[in-house]
């Protein structure tokens, strides 16, 4: 069955939908759009008009026949579905099947699904916000004891369809096409051709999804009525955590942009530093080659001056202390360890070796050959003799 529907329409979009001119329409300013309507609320119909054209006008949910007793209460919870396989058979029907039929213009229908007292409810719509349901409908007319005139209809049902079966049994009549509505509301057509009209509507269109429980109340009104209250889905879990993940990556790429600056900055002053132990490399060189160039001059200014004056053991004691960088003879070396080895010392050989040892070490020269052994004594003789002179 269908006891509960939507529409929200606005009352230009119903004209539009019915395919009815806005000044056509009888009680409009009855009705009111509404996300949760129920038996006894006024709805928009459309129905054959009496000079052969069609008109809309608002009814209220809930049939109340004709031959209904003036002055009781009416009763719209008793008949606001009628079962279109039975509709031929009962009275109460089979009389509206020839001049009062109508179509139910809403935006969609509510169904619970479930046994016991904890039924879920569901909305069902044609999936498209912009489209509309058509359910066929039978209506009628009741005066009631104050002379008032209360128009009334009921929603025709039918077997629910494949795709709805799981929900309910019963659906409503979709007219989806505009030949089925045309069909519905010409009267030359009988009951039987309307029957096969009144088949289950399974279009791939047919969409739905749980709902508030509220529903249930026809006080509760408003967009929250048809919201899909379905959880996200694993899918949308993993995308939220991917991107709570490159938000962190990239928080992360930002938190570290100081450091990068900080250690590019450090990088730098160590290429600095060791420019500066390069250039400090290149003077210690420059200071190698300058004492060489001295000891050239002190032999060629002490070769011009005699024979020494004091023992050759005095300034190669000195030498053999200095380290080998700072002489730039391998001769002058060997000659001052074998000073050394006969136990003299002399106070000038040791000044002159603590100014020699600030001077770095340079690796060994090669090894001595013969013909510079022999020119080890005229050396000795010329850099004692310098120094006795002094």
């Amino acid at each position: 069955m269908c006891g509960r529907a939507r529409c929200s329409l606005a009352p230009e979009d119903v004209a539009k939908n019915a395919r009815v001119e806005g000044d056509r329409w009888r009680d409009r300013e009855k009705y009111r759009p509404s996300y949760n309507v129920g038996p006894g609320r006024w709805l928009p119909i459309v129905k054959h008009a009496a000079d052969g054209g069609r008109e809309l006008q608002t009814m209220k949910w809930g049939l109340v026949p004709s031959f209904t007793q003036k002055g009781s209460l009416p009763d719209h919870f008793r008949m606001f579905n009628a079962r279109s396989e039975t509709i031929v058979e009962k009275p109460v029907f089979n009389r509206l099947l020839s001049s009062k039929r109508c179509v139910v213009v809403v935006n969609g229908f509510y169904e619970w699904h479930g046994d016991g007292q904890q039924k879920q409810p569901f909305y069902v719509s044609l999936g498209n916000a912009e489209d509309v349901m058509m359910f066929a409908g039978l209506y009628d007319c009741w005066e009631g004891g104050d002379g008032d005139s209360l128009h009334t209809f009921a929603i025709v049902t039918t077997d629910s369809s494949k795709r709805l079966s799981w929900l309910h049994g019963r659906m409503p009549v979709v007219l989806r096409t505009l030949d089925a509505i045309d069909e519905w509301l010409d009267p030359s057509f009988g009951a039987a051709f309307l029957s096969k009209l009144c088949v289950p509507y399974n279009g791939r269109d047919l969409a739905w999804h749980p709902v508030t429980h509220s529903i249930g109340k026809l006080g509760f009104d408003g967009p929250e009525c048809c919201k899909d209250t379905r959880k996200k889905g694993i899918g949308s879990f993993f995308k939220h955590k991917v991107s709570m993940a490159s938000g962190a990556e990239e928080k992360g790429q930002k938190e570290s942009m100081p450091a990068t600056r900080e250690l590019q900055s450090k990088l730098s002053s160590l290429k600095t530093e060791n420019v500066g132990k390069v250039e400090t490399s290149s003077s210690t060189k420059l200071a190698k080659q300058s004492l060489s160039d001295g000891l050239d001059q002190v032999r060629e200014e002490a070769s011009q001056k005699g024979p020494p004056v004091k023992p050759e053991q005095e300034i190669m004691e000195g030498v053999e202390d200095a380290p080998q960088a700072g002489v730039s003879n391998r001769e002058e070396v060997e000659a001052g360890k074998g000073a050394h080895a006969q136990g003299q010392t002399s106070k000038r050989g040791r000044d002159n070796a603590g100014m020699l040892r600030a001077v770095p070490k340079t690796p060994p020269s090669s090894p001595v050959s013969p013909s510079s052994k022999r020119q080890r004594g005229s050396n000795n003789m010329t850099i004692t003799s310098f120094f006795s002179r002094r």
